[in-house]
């Protein structure tokens, strides 16, 4: 039975709440956002337990159905009796395919306090999550909706405290809780091994509201914080490791050496130093005899009193790929071995995607499990062999730390009984794990990411005769069956990847459309019908050129590569690509049948389209020469570089800037998904001035989110609209159309960007939806009026006054726009 969990403040209950109370949130495209959550009810303010939730989408179904998953046990969230109508308990439980009674729909209702209430509804009969019994600790049951806060939940993006390592510069030696010590518990030691499951050189950074000091508590035992004995100033006084009790003595101001405001010097975390000044004495710790830690007025050599804060590399809470940082291949289950692949073979192959489930006794050692198999990765004990099994204890190999060296691009990932790192030790597919074989060689170091479903930018292409998309449906034969389907944009079965293949001697880009549901391309098989059985891109009948349609509207013509012939909807549900000669010009309502929109979501008589740099590129051509050396710069040096690249050619996996994917993602992203609920315009007027709608500095994250921000990222972070969401002038795309630029900024740097019309209701949780998309996706998003929509199709081209000349359509009006936004962000979105 689930039961609502107390909220706990100390480091180590933070880490056992969020191995009890994180549920992992999944389901199809909908507008929430899969991810690991804390939910929390609106009238008790309590979080449901067992764990953090993990919100899981259920890929192939119409309906906007999510797992939640508890992110402890793995057991998902289900009705006890679904055959009851009304009180039916709610358990956790292996999940069972098709089992609504598992599946949920999370549904805005309104916005409270500046946040986001949600209900959570049941597929099978609708019921909802409700707190019946007000008081804490009491079972959590499904009864009818009826707006009562007892039924209403926050939905809290879940986060890990910064827990580090403090290194002291001058000696190499580490900051050390020692019980048993002399010296009350603070002493300098070697480093401890990450295998090792003792957290005496651990360290939890605690925020203090008021000021910018922090509470230095130990992970071993976080009821304890440094302190200085009896708060002396005299140089020489120890330094203590006691209970903590909230005096000045206990808090310490983290002072950067050669700090500096100017935002374009890169940080180098590893370079960084600080100083650790105690806020009552003023004084500075450093190593004094026998390793003792004392603190001393300001000392010459400097380095005496310096040290380097070194985060523990913990890995995303959510599923999440390994990529090898030399060879850019990937860590896939294989049957019950451990292997290397390029990547995905397609959008659901979850043999890739691994969750890291922190140990019981050591919230630092994880079990690292498969999600397609649900099989756990075990080291060889005495053989450089992984292999993947069912359970098993430390004992057995089945328990791997975290470890970074100086200068690595990636983490090791250790065995903690062998002390062997994985290691793609030959570079091809073998995945190894040599007892004591270090982590420097560049075969073992990985980058983790956390897997969105939505990362990569796909689309429905939607006729505009008929206004319904191309269906990749499954068939006993690989190659599916290819017809259109009516209201199912949404699904995985009618999304598209467009993968930039070649260019002819045009210079227009060409493409391999590539099945989100299977991975299989399209294909105009034997020139006379289409499917989609394999995923080889090199066949000339496997690809495809897109040709703006010249009509004003954002359609495209989609010609084979191979016979010359163009997509088009004769017939109504039997696509095929039997006409080789453009639409004439004047053109004719059944002309519309080779006319084809891209979409990637659609909400309420809006249509969500994200910006695909594959297919942006295909605009320079028809740019306005004034604006193609910003769209240039904007594509190729500075969006494209560190994205996911799609199809099976993965070396572009390799991030090219690790800061982004390490330091900028997780801290970052949940302040603004945060931020983003606190967006509430449903309408953009048509007068909107340039003006920061919503903004918040590092003291408002820490009070009223509760994210302690790292030490790293509190370089001017008490300025006002330190993080905000801008909203700029209106601007014209195409003649009669204005939109806005909504831009979620870091200080300076653009983070997301969502073009939205003015003077319509678009409504205020789609904004929001778009804005997660653009956050998750690393890209702008384009809101636009649903256009071809079932029975009736679209707009007949030219009704919308095409611009002078004659070669453009509105996919160049929003790359236009966008290029200036675009290039001003030194992150590359």
């Amino acid at each position: 039975m689930i039961q609502v969990a107390l909220l706990r403040t100390s480091i180590c209950a933070v880490c056992e709440r969020i191995l009890e109370d994180n549920f992992e949130i999944s389901g199809v495209m909908t507008h929430f956002p899969e991810g690991t959550y804390w939910i929390r009810n609106q009238q008790l303010r309590t979080f449901i337990g067992l764990g953090t939730s993990n919100l899981e989408k259920i890929a192939e179904k119409q309906e906007p159905h999510s797992l939640i998953r508890n992110a402890s046990s793995g057991g998902v969230m289900g009705l006890k009796a679904p055959d009851v109508d009304s009180g039916s308990s709610i358990v956790l439980a292996e999940a069972i395919e098709d089992d609504r009674g598992q599946q949920w729909r999370i549904e805005w209702i309104d916005d409270y306090e500046r946040n986001v209430t949600y209900r959570i509804v049941n597929a099978h009969n609708g019921t909802v999550l409700d707190q019946g019994i007000l008081a804490r600790g009491q079972p959590i049951k499904s009864y009818p909706y009826h707006g009562r806060p007892n039924q209403r939940w926050f939905l809290e993006p879940a986060f890990l405290p910064t827990v580090v390592w403090l290194e002291h510069v001058r000696t190499g030696w580490y900051l050390q809780y020692d019980a048993s010590n002399a010296n009350h518990g603070a002493v300098a030691r070697d480093k401890i091994p990450s295998t090792n499951t003792s957290r005496a050189q651990l360290w939890f950074l605690e925020p203090q509201g008021v000021d910018r000091s922090f509470v230095i508590r130990s992970l071993e035992d976080d009821t304890k914080a440094l302190d200085v004995l009896d708060g002396d100033l005299a140089d020489g006084t120890l330094v203590l490791v006691c209970a903590y009790n909230g005096g000045r003595s206990q808090s310490w101001n983290i002072e950067r050496v050669g700090l500096t405001d100017d935002l374009s010097a890169p940080y180098d975390a590893e370079s960084t130093v600080y100083n650790l000044v105690n806020a009552r004495t003023d004084t500075m710790a450093q190593i004094g005899a026998g390793g003792s830690i004392q603190v001393f007025g300001e000392q010459d050599p400097a380095a005496s009193q310096q040290w380097r804060i070194v985060p523990y590399p913990f890995p995303p809470l959510f599923w999440a790929t390994i990529q090898n940082t030399y060879t850019g291949m990937f860590i896939r289950q294989n049957g019950a071995l451990v292997a290397a692949s390029r990547g995905s073979r397609y959008t659901l192959d979850k043999t890739i995607q691994w969750r890291f489930l922190p140990g019981s006794d050591a919230p630092h050692h994880f079990s690292i499990v498969n999600r397609a198999s649900g099989l756990i990765v075990i080291g060889g004990i005495g053989t450089p062999h992984v292999t993947l099994l069912e359970s098993g204890g430390r004992e057995d190999g089945n328990l791997w730390a975290m470890e970074r060296d100086r200068g690595a691009r990636g983490f090791g990932i250790v065995n903690t009984v062998t002390n062997g790192a994985l290691d793609q030790w030959d570079g091809g597919a073998t995945i190894q794990a040599h007892p004591n074989n270090g982590t420097k060689d560049l075969h073992h170091q990985w980058v983790i990411v956390q897997v969105l479903s939505g990362r990569l930018p796909s689309f429905a292409l939607v006729n505009s005769r008929t206004g319904r998309s191309l269906t990749y449906a499954k068939t006993s034969q690989p190659e599916g069956n290819i017809i259109t389907a009516e209201h199912k944009l949404d699904d995985f079965s009618n999304q598209w990847l467009f993968e930039i293949v070649s260019a002819n001697d045009s210079k227009l880009p060409v493409f391999a459309i590539i099945s989100k549901l299977s991975g299989n391309v399209l294909d105009h098989y034997g020139g006379y019908r289409l499917a989609a059985g394999s995923d080889d891109t090199k066949m000339d009948h496997h690809r495809w050129r897109l040709v703006p349609c010249h009509c004003g509207e954002m359609y495209f013509h989609i010609v084979n590569q191979h016979t010359g012939c163009h997509l088009e909807e004769q017939f109504t549900g039997a696509p095929n690509a039997g006409v080789s000669s453009p639409i004439p010009y004047p053109v004719t309502d059944a002309h519309r049948s080779q006319c084809w929109e891209l979409i990637s979501a659609r909400y309420e008589g809006f249509d969500s389209i994200i910006v695909d740099d594959d297919v942006l590129r295909l605009t320079l051509k028809y740019m306005e020469a004034t604006h193609v050396s910003d769209a240039q710069e904007s594509l190729l040096k500075k969006r494209a570089p560190g994205r996911e690249k799609k199809g099976k050619e993965k070396h572009g996996h390799i991030p090219q800037s690790p800061r982004r994917l390490t330091i900028f993602a997780p801290i970052i992203r949940t302040i603004f998904h945060r931020v983003i609920n606190q967006w509430e315009e449903d309408t953009i007027h048509i007068t909107a001035r340039t003006a920061a709608r919503v903004a918040t500095n590092r003291s408002e994250v820490e009070r009223e989110f509760g994210i302690p921000i790292p030490t790293a990222l509190r370089r001017q972070s008490e300025v006002s609209g330190w993080i905000r969401i801008d909203v700029q002038r209106p601007y014209g795309t195409a003649p009669g159309q204005r939109v806005v630029n909504v831009i979620g900024q870091w200080l300076e740097s653009p983070i997301f960007h969502v073009i939205v019309p003015v003077g319509v209701r678009v409504g205020r949780e789609n904004i929001r939806a778009a804005m997660r998309q653009s956050l998750g996706g690393h890209t702008s998003v384009i809101i636009a009026h649903a256009n071809s929509v079932p029975p009736a199709g679209g707009t007949m081209p030219e009704t919308t006054p095409p611009p002078a000349p004659r070669t453009c359509n509105g996919w160049i009006y929003y790359a236009e726009a966008m290029s200036s936004i675009v290039l001003l962000s030194p992150l590359g979105m």
